[in-house]
């Protein structure tokens, strides 16, 4: 098991993906834990052009957001990890779209905490 994530990791195009998935879920952690005021009675948790404000929540509703950064990172993490010795395309293609879901969730957790700030 040791060797296969020693080759998981010697992979650049993984090991990018890796490392930018981590870099943008840490700035959307960041964000979520270091920005919102947790004293707040209502969040707002969506916003639509056509509708203004749609969601409102409670401040507990952030770990839903937490909750899917880093669990959408460790199941691509170890599902990449798992196919890697059958199919290295579809393991980079695995790590790749990662890396583009945890920015778009950076983008997405950028906009809520600009909209309650």
């Amino acid at each position: 098991m040791f060797v296969l994530i020693k080759s998981h990791f010697k992979d650049r195009f993984i090991f990018y993906s890796l490392v930018i998935s981590f870099i943008f879920a840490a700035l959307a952690s960041g964000y979520i834990f270091g920005r919102i005021d947790w004293n707040l009675e209502r969040l707002f948790l969506h916003y639509n052009i056509i509708f203004g404000v749609d969601r409102l929540g409670d401040t507990k509703d952030l770990w839903y957001f937490f909750a899917g950064i880093v669990g959408v990172f460790i199941f691509n993490y170890f599902f990449s990890l798992f196919l890697y010795t059958k199919d290295k395309v579809l393991s980079r293609t695995i790590m790749f779209f990662g890396g583009v879901w945890q920015i778009f969730m950076f983008i997405a957790v950028s906009f809520i905490v600009s909209l309650n700030s």
